[in-house]
């Protein structure tokens, strides 16, 4: 009785470390890249013009937003409820009325979530491209 109890225990208490492990892995995932490669960064101005293009390498744990931080100048990322998004880069500015805002394009699709969401792999090529709001 007591062993059957001992092991019921056992059974209970991995159960609850693997639910606990999980959790924490789900809670602090930070969308990081699963290979190592090159992307390219293009920004692009509301004329269509090329601001800056690079080519950059990079490694097993790097995410967009480090990407970007990290080889481009004057960057200033804002966070809010829907995610992170790109107000400055390389001397642009958005305005504060937000007429303007940098859209993100990954491999030719606009994307729908957050800087701090998209996953590069190699050979991604992500635009950043400043477009006016429609209204």
């Amino acid at each position: 009785m007591k062993k059957t109890r001992l092991i019921g225990t056992i059974i209970i208490l991995i159960t609850g470390m693997i639910i606990l492990a999980i959790s924490l892995n789900l809670l602090l995932d930070k969308k990081e890249v699963s290979t190592t490669g090159e992307i390219k960064i293009e920004i692009i101005g509301s004329d269509y013009s090329l601001i800056k293009s690079k080519n950059i390498t990079f490694t097993l744990g790097d995410n967009l937003v480090d990407i970007i931080k990290d080889n481009f100048m004057r960057v200033k990322i804002e966070e809010t409820s829907f995610g992170m998004f790109l107000r400055n880069i390389e001397g642009y500015q958005t305005p504060s009325d937000y007429s303007e805002y940098i859209a993100v394009y990954v491999d030719g699709i606009y994307s729908e979530v957050s800087i701090d969401e998209i996953v590069p792999k190699d050979s991604t090529v992500i635009l950043l491209l400043v477009e006016s709001f429609q209204g």
